[in-house]
């Protein structure tokens, strides 16, 4: 009895490690699938004058419209867009950086730093002080990553946000736009930051317009006048923080709008027909 309870102790601890493998393989598989769809504006990257950085909003979270391809359409240039769901500012620094090392853009547009206040991966410990907490120490295993967001949910959150007050958050994104204007600068272009059109999980996205207000005023194009008129929120989706495809269009004409002001856009008679 003992022998076959012991086979069978076995046999079900090799199903859950051979399940664990396989779970952690589907996980790897799956990074490197988005990895790649990331990437597909690469090609356009090294033609485009303009390159969008930035998060889930930039990217379209939740759209069929995205306000970089508005500019691409209405301005007649091309646009790269170069965005990824939940990426911390120090994360878009790290792509624009990369970006830079082979691409010439004449403007970066960058809307980051709303997920600084939750998401501390990659961020230099320098900055994190007493932060550093359970994230950063997670195995770099996916399948630990995922039962880590999994089990607590916003909890998580909450906790990482005790423990990086706004001050440190604000640490954060100053260093990560410091970074992003150096970069560009090296690269003789030009940057436009973009605030956000609502405050964000524990008003992060407050956080990181007073930063760029305070420190880059000159390149901040402030949004969220377009999104609450009268104290009444509009053009934004359900969950309070993304835009709607009509929320995309107002901020590709804000942003168009600056662009023209500061003689940063060059139609391309190319950009047209498709020739690039």
């Amino acid at each position: 009895m003992w022998r076959r309870l012991g086979r069978g102790a076995l046999l079900l601890l090799l199903a859950v490690a051979l399940a664990g493998a396989l779970l952690e393989g589907a996980l790897q598989l799956a990074a490197r699938l988005m990895a790649s769809h990331r990437a597909d504006d690469e090609t356009t990257l090294a033609t485009a004058p303009l390159v969008v950085y930035g998060d889930s909003t930039p990217y379209g979270l939740g759209n069929d419209v995205r306000f970089s391809d508005e500019i691409a359409r209405q301005g007649n240039v091309v646009v790269a867009n170069r965005s990824w769901p939940a990426l911390n500012s120090t994360q878009v620094a790290r792509v624009v950086h990369d970006d830079l090392a082979t691409a010439a853009p004449r403007v970066l547009i960058v809307m980051a730093g709303v997920n600084d206040g939750w998401n501390i991966d990659d961020v230099p410990s320098a900055l994190l002080g007493d932060a550093a907490g359970w994230r950063q120490k997670l195995p770099p295993l996916r399948i630990l990553r995922l039962i880590g967001l999994g089990v607590g949910g916003w909890s998580r959150r909450e906790e990482t946000a005790r423990l990086l007050p706004s001050e440190g958050v604000r640490r954060i994104q100053s260093a990560s736009y410091r970074s992003i204007v150096a970069d560009a600068q090296a690269k003789h272009a030009e940057v436009l930051f973009l605030g956000y059109q609502a405050e964000g999980y524990n008003h992060v996205g407050d956080l990181a317009e007073e930063v760029l207000r305070a420190e880059h005023g000159d390149r901040l194009v402030s949004l969220r006048d377009l999104f609450m008129v009268d104290g009444e929120r509009r053009m934004i989706q359900a969950d309070q923080f993304h835009p709607t495809d009509e929320g995309q269009r107002a901020i590709a004409a804000r942003v168009l709008e600056a662009l023209r002001a500061r003689g940063w856009l060059v139609a391309d008679p190319l950009a047209a027909d498709g020739s690039h």
